[in-house]
């Protein structure tokens, strides 16, 4: 007799997030460039920046660099603008050159390290901040974006070196806490994790990755409700970002509330339709439910995003 074969169900997708700091200080040299004609179209640049027309203010800066190219603010000032538009390679280039108009251009070497840590390039944004630092050592930012490096790169010792020397310049820093509570978390310190996202929280009440990884700490813990509730938080004050809701879903998985799940899973992959957890978790609860053609489709998805995943094939 022929017997089916059992897999065991896939594990749900749940991952800490670490949420890189990129400044987005200004350089405002505006009293530098005078009444020149590139010094206007900087100057137009600047207060499109400050009111998030970012289009407009591209057009400014490429005007501003077309008259003097030989401005490190101008090309900085651009390089900023793209990375927020998500042209990074043409952002890195333009950080680069400003670099090489003003080797002591502290916020060129901060800026490129964050958004070398965004394209996963940690050596090179190590390299960027230790120049960074060398350049102004009194940066609660760079630090921090030290510590979040060194983080990924494995070195946890060194990253707690780097966030402890943060909140020591700047013992008022919200976002230094989140992150050394995620290094803290990730050396399974976690009640003195959970203290630091709650020092966070007090700074600024606002600030939605600390709820969220307090609320993923909660659900590691099997603190379902209080998972939630902090989740909810993060999803009230960042309604576009998949994470909560991916992380909110596993909750409500765990408690049983399976329509709640997809509900989550479905919003995460509305919100960024590339997220391959919202597919493969969707997928989960669908099998589950025995709607396996719905779960098949899901992992069809998960498959188009990512194609090398044996895990995939099997589900």
């Amino acid at each position: 007799m022929f017997t089916k074969p059992h897999f065991p169900l896939p594990t749900r997708v749940i991952r800490r997030p670490i949420f890189l700091l990129v400044s987005t200080v200004l350089i405002a040299l505006t009293a530098c460039f005078g009444l020149s004609e590139s010094g206007e179209h900087y100057n137009a640049g600047v207060n499109l920046i400050k009111e998030k027309k970012y289009p407009e203010a591209l057009a400014e800066f490429d005007q501003a660099v077309l008259l003097d190219d030989s401005s490190a603010a101008a090309y900085h000032n651009r390089a900023l603008v793209k990375e927020q538009m998500g042209r990074l390679t043409e952002a890195l280039d333009d950080y680069t050159r400003a670099i090489a108009l003003d080797s002591d251009l502290f916020l060129a070497y901060s800026n490129r390290g964050g958004l070398y840590n965004k394209l996963g390039k940690l050596e090179e944004a190590r390299v960027d901040f230790q120049r960074a630092i060398r350049l102004d050592s009194e940066s609660a930012s760079a630090h921090t974006q030290m510590g979040l490096t060194l983080m990924n790169l494995g070195q946890m010792s060194g990253a707690l070196e780097s966030l402890d020397r943060a909140i020591s310049i700047d013992p008022d820093f919200s976002q230094v806490y989140l992150h050394r509570g995620i290094a803290l978390d990730r050396l399974g310190e976690t009640q003195s994790a959970f203290e630091n996202y709650d020092k966070a929280i007090n700074l600024e009440p606002e600030l939605s990755p600390a709820y969220i990884s307090r609320g993923l700490a909660h659900l590691v813990e099997v603190r379902y409700e209080s998972a939630i509730a902090d989740l909810d938080l993060a999803i009230e004050l960042d309604p576009d970002s998949a994470s909560p809701y991916i992380s909110r879903g596993v909750s409500h998985e765990a408690v049983g509330n399976l329509e709640a799940a997809l509900s989550d899973y479905g919003a995460a992959i509305s919100v960024q339709p590339g997220v391959v957890d919202g597919y493969i978790n969707r997928a989960s609860v669908y099998d589950d439910l025995g709607r396996h053609d719905e779960a098949i489709n899901d992992y069809g998805s998960a498959l188009m995003i990512a194609p090398d995943s044996p895990t995939l094939y099997t589900n």
